[in-house]
């Protein structure tokens, strides 16, 4: 998870740095619900889902759980492929 509170965009740079390091890790942003440029930039980077601030636990949980999904599905299909 990363918070996109970040001055200057490093919390952008740091998505779009974690991507190139770790391809197949699901990235989960934490933005204010009124801060849609860094919310679209975010996901421009590699965030595969963005929960708004304050966070609530159901929307977090269903982050979370489509995040663990993903990775499952990634899995079965590099599984299927060898």
């Amino acid at each position: 998870m990363v918070d996109l509170r970040a001055e200057a965009g490093l919390a952008v740079d740091l998505i779009g740095t974690l991507r190139k390091l770790a391809p197949t890790a699901t990235i989960i942003a934490i933005a204010a619900a009124a801060d849609a440029p860094k919310i679209v930039a975010a996901v421009k980077a590699g965030a595969a889902d963005v929960v708004a601030k304050p966070i609530a636990v159901e929307p977090l949980r269903l982050a979370v759980g489509r995040a663990l999904k993903h990775l499952s599905l990634k899995h079965e299909i590099d599984y299927l492929r060898r």
